[in-house]
């Protein structure tokens, strides 16, 4: 039960990085 939560966390965490990264770079 710990590894899923984990893995989907982190996907989740790098999709909001991306997001942020990607509004960034088109709003700079």
């Amino acid at each position: 039960m710990g590894m899923p939560v984990i893995r989907s966390w982190q996907a989740m965490k790098k999709l909001s990085i991306g997001n942020v990264l990607q509004l960034t770079s088109s709003h700079p």
